[in-house]
C-alpha cells in the first residue's frame, strides 16, 4: 500500500504564527524568496499571506500581497521537505482567490526555482520577460545630462511624492509601494531626487554589497524623458558608489527596455549572462493574457 500524507489545511497567517514561520524557514525546505527591500518577517500582516498546517505544524507558506495594487508578486514561498506539492498547489489556488477578492489583476514570480516550474505551468503561468544584469567596471564617469534639474539627496518627507512619479513611469508590476520606498531609504547608501520647477521628475537609489555597487532604481517621469534627466541621475549614482568604494557596479532592467539598455551601454555597462525570467498569470477569468 502506498502511503500518502494527509492533506494540509490552508488558512491565513496570523501574528501568532511568526515563531512557527521562522522555524519552517530554518528547516529543510524548498523555498523561493523575493523580498526586495523588505524581509520575510515584514510581509506577515499583508494579505494574502497563507499557511498550510498539518497536525499543528506549518508545512508551507505563501506571501503574495499586491504591494502596490493591482499587481502582486510572490515574495515568499516555502514547502517543507517531504510534503507533497499538492500542499503548495492549494496555497496558490487560495492566494489567487484572495487576490481576486482584493481587486488585484495579476500575480508574478521572478526567477522561480525548479521545484516551482511544473506547478506554475499547470496553473496557467507563462514566461513574460527576462530581467537582465549589466556590469560596469570602475572608470571615468562622464559628466553628462540635463543641467536644468536640481539633483538633491532624498529626505524622508520626500518619499510620498515619488508614488505618483512611479505610477507614471512604470507598468503596475514594476512600481514600488510607499512601504518599499521607506525600506529602501533605510538601507541604501545613495538616494537622489531630480527636481524640476519644484516637482520631482526622477529618482535613483543605490546600495553597496561588499566591494560591488548596485543601482536598484532609476526612474524619470515620462513627460520629461529624453531630456538627459536619467543621465544626470545615473552620473549621481555612479559617483556616489565610487565614493563609497565600489570597484564595479551592477544594475538590472527588462530585456525589452531598449531605451534604458542604450543608456547603460553608452556609460560602459556590459551585458552579463545573469538573468531571471518573470512568470506571469492574470487574476480572474482570463488567466494568461499579459
Amino acid at each position: 500500500m502506498i502511503f500518502r500524507p494527509e492533506r494540509a489545511q490552508v488558512r491565513p497567517a496570523v501574528e501568532a504564527d511568526r515563531p512557527a514561520l521562522r522555524l519552517l524557514l530554518r528547516s529543510p525546505v524548498r523555498i523561493h524568496l523575493h523580498t526586495d527591500w523588505r524581509t520575510a518577517d515584514d510581509y506577515l500582516g499583508d494579505a494574502p499571506y497563507l499557511v498550510a498546517e498539518h497536525n499543528r505544524w506549518l508545512v508551507a507558506c505563501l506571501a503574495c500581497p499586491p504591494d502596490p495594487p493591482p499587481a502582486a508578486w510572490v515574495r515568499l514561498a516555502a514547502l517543507a521537505d517531504g510534503r507533497p506539492m499538492r500542499d503548495f498547489t492549494a496555497l496558490v489556488e487560495a492566494g489567487l482567490a484572495a487576490l481576486g477578492e482584493l481587486g488585484a489583476q495579476e500575480l508574478n514570480i521572478l526567477g522561480p526555482e525548479r521545484w516551482l516550474l511544473a506547478l506554475l505551468r499547470d496553473m496557467g503561468f507563462q514566461p513574460l520577460v527576462d530581467v537582465i544584469t549589466y556590469l560596469r567596471e570602475n572608470g571615468p564617469i562622464p559628466d553628462q545630462g540635463a543641467r536644468d534639474v536640481d539633483i538633491r539627496p532624498a529626505q524622508p518627507e520626500d518619499l510620498a511624492a515619488l508614488i505618483p512619479l512611479d505610477a507614471a513611469a512604470f507598468e503596475p508590476r514594476w512600481r514600488h509601494s510607499a512601504a518599499m520606498l521607506r525600506a529602501a531609504y533605510r538601507q541604501v547608501v545613495s538616494f537622489d531626487i531630480a527636481w524640476l520647477e519644484g516637482r520631482p521628475v526622477g529618482y535613483q537609489f543605490s546600495s553597496i554589497y561588499g566591494r560591488y555597487g548596485h543601482i536598484g532604481r532609476l526612474a524619470t517621469h515620462p513627460e520629461v524623458q529624453r531630456r538627459g534627466i536619467g543621465t544626470r541621475l545615473l552620473v549621481a549614482a555612479l559617483t556616489a558608489l565610487k565614493r563609497h568604494g565600489a570597484v564595479a557596479v551592477t544594475l538590472n532592467t527588462q530585456a525589452d527596455n531598449w531605451a534604458s539598455r542604450r543608456l547603460y551601454q553608452r556609460f560602459g555597462f556590459r551585458l552579463t549572462e545573469e538573468k531571471a525570467t518573470v512568470w506571469h498569470r492574470r487574476v480572474g477569468p482570463d488567466p494568461v493574457s499579459p
